[in-house]
Parts: structure tokens; sequence; C-alpha cells
């Protein structure tokens, strides 16, 4: 019996877990959650309005290490730009990810 490489699952962010507004690679999704002080949990959700304010908060904190050091976070940056744009209007949702 042969075994086939799995490729890996993305990971997916969507609206009270029904509408998918970001599905990025796995483990660059795992380092964005972590980025964003969520751990690097498989699966979870969270209320919009508080992944907002972290969102907000990394993305001023990001702009202070990106001129402190020569390390790139510009696809966490572009990711986080997508969150935010999605719950704009969407603040009493839940967001689901996994």
């Amino acid at each position: 019996m042969h075994r086939a490489a799995l490729a890996p699952r993305p990971l997916r962010f969507a609206l009270d877990g029904k509408e998918v507004f970001l599905e990025i690679d796995r483990d660059d999704g795992l380092d964005l959650l972590e980025w964003l002080g969520l751990g690097r949990g498989e699966f979870g959700a969270i209320e919009a309005s508080a992944l907002w304010r972290l969102c907000v908060a990394r993305l001023w904190t990001s702009e202070l290490e990106s001129r402190a050091t020569s390390h790139s976070i510009a696809p966490r940056r572009r990711n986080v730009w997508r969150i935010l744009r999605t719950l704009r209007h969407a603040q009493d949702a839940i967001v689901h990810f996994g």
C-alpha cells in the first residue's frame, strides 16, 4: 500500500463560521496567529471586535519593529490589512479560524 503525501491544508478565517474571507498557507496562518498574540492554535474563534483591536495594535508596533530591524513582516501586514477590511463592517461577528 502506498502512502501519498498529503498537501497541508490551508488555514481559513471565516465570519460566523460561514463566509471564508482569508485562506492562507497553514504555517503562515499559524505564524500570523502567534504574531497577533493568539498562540499557534490549529483552530479557534474570537470576537471580531477583539481581533480588530489586536490587528490594529500589531500594525502599530510592527511599523516600529520594521524600522528597527531588517526583518520583513510585509506578508503578515498584508494579511492583517485583509482581516481589517473584512471586519470593518462586521464588528458583531465571530471569526472562526482553522
